[in-house]
């Protein structure tokens, strides 16, 4: 009996065992394992990186509510601000002038929910969900492309001379048409003609960032939306064209750079392995790094807009060496302020790679200059400017 007891318990240990997901061992690409507590490194970004401070000029017609999307060249600084404005300085900071064309004629956008830019032709690109506006530099409009039944682009980004790259989001939320679910989200966009051409990507069980969503019927035209959602986490990453592509639905996560598609690494344990989904939401990458977060798509009873942003920010920071295949738990800070970094590559592109850059606001760090807690060019450069002063760019080359 004592034997028979022995057995039993072997076998529930090893049924056990067998039901607990592991690791590829046969992969012969990089493993990026979510499941593990990696060692936290405090980093200064003057470690890895060149450091510009950038102070964008102040004047009466350059004042901004609130950029929400930055391209950078060698050449230019262009926000696209919420409000629906472009705002244009040089690479120094110095302001070039304001473009407003909102409206609800033709030639005319009501509002920006994406935006691109290419720094060859001087066009950028207004995506306002139903069509996209082509534009000069000068704020001439220049052609309208359509834009499909069922595809809202969730990021745009500037491919090369003839295309834009971009993903179809899936916000299950917004969907009262119930139309079909893009099962190959991602596109390149013809610049000319607007027509899309599909990335050979195939994600068969999307995830949603929405976390809870009701829909409310008023009539048999009209719906109300409630919802919650993850609006921090973006599964496109830029560094300058190469883009990596990190679906929610998916474990391997691609680059895409020179019109060829490469599998880059598979995270562990699967996303679809627990009753929440576990994913990677990419900060920003360069030619070494990937910075991301393993964050949970789960919503918590109680929370808001806010608190569901706050799911994302308390995830950890995760830099993966691309070359020695090393992942560290990271805080970066700037020794110049002493204080942590918070940024992603999810509104920004830079025309070349392997740069990044945060935002420093004047009502923040004029009061550290005068308190003496500011050092270096920091300091040199908050010593020009005043509190109601446009943001400060800390443009960061790495090394």
């Amino acid at each position: 009996k004592m034997k028979k007891y022995y057995l039993l318990t072997l076998l529930f240990l090893f049924a056990g065992c067998s039901n607990q997901p592991q690791a590829p061992k046969d992969s012969t690409l990089p493993i990026l394992d979510l499941s593990k507590d990696y060692p936290l490194v405090k980093l200064d970004i003057h470690e890895i990186a060149d450091v510009e401070y950038v102070p964008l000029e102040t004047t009466d017609e350059s004042v901004y509510t609130c950029i929400s999307d930055w391209r950078i060249s060698d050449k230019y600084i262009i926000g696209s601000d919420i409000g629906g404005s472009i705002y244009m300085f040089d690479r120094k900071g110095k302001f070039i002038r304001k473009i407003n064309r909102i409206g609800q004629g033709p030639k005319e956008h009501y509002g920006v929910s994406e935006f691109s830019v290419d720094f060859n032709k001087e066009e950028y690109y207004i995506f306002d969900r139903t069509k996209l506006q082509v534009y000069s530099f000068s704020g001439e409009w220049l052609r309208t492309l359509k834009v499909p039944q069922g595809i809202r682009y969730g990021s745009l980004f500037d491919y090369n001379e003839q295309y834009m790259i971009c993903d179809n989001t899936f916000h299950d939320y917004w969907n009262i048409e119930n139309l079909p679910v893009d099962k190959t989200p991602y596109y390149l966009i013809d610049k000319q003609t607007g027509v899309l051409t599909a990335l050979p990507i195939t994600v068969e069980k999307r995830v949603s960032r929405t976390l809870v969503k009701r829909i409310e019927h008023i009539d048999a035209h009209t719906a109300r939306k409630h919802f919650i959602y993850l609006g921090a986490i973006y599964p496109i990453s830029t560094n300058g064209h190469e883009f990596i592509i990190a679906d929610f639905g998916l474990d391997t996560l691609y680059t895409y750079k020179d019109n060829v598609l490469t599998p880059l690494a598979i995270q562990y344990p699967s996303v679809h392995s627990g009753k929440v989904p576990l994913i990677v939401a990419p900060r920003y990458h360069t030619d070494k790094y990937l910075f991301f977060k393993p964050v949970k798509v789960e919503y918590i009873p109680g929370t808001d807009w806010d608190s569901s942003q706050k799911i994302y920010d308390d995830a950890p920071t995760l830099m993966w060496n691309r070359e020695s295949n090393e992942i560290k738990q990271v805080r970066l800070y700037d020794s110049n302020r002493n204080k942590v970094i918070f940024t992603h590559m999810r509104y920004k592109q830079f025309e070349q790679g392997n740069q990044m850059f945060y935002s420093l606001l004047p009502e923040r760090v004029c009061p550290e200059y005068e308190a003496g807690e500011l050092k270096g060019k920091l300091a040199e450069t908050v010593a020009k400017i005043k509190e109601d002063d446009n943001q400060i760019l800390v443009i960061c080359k790495m090394k």
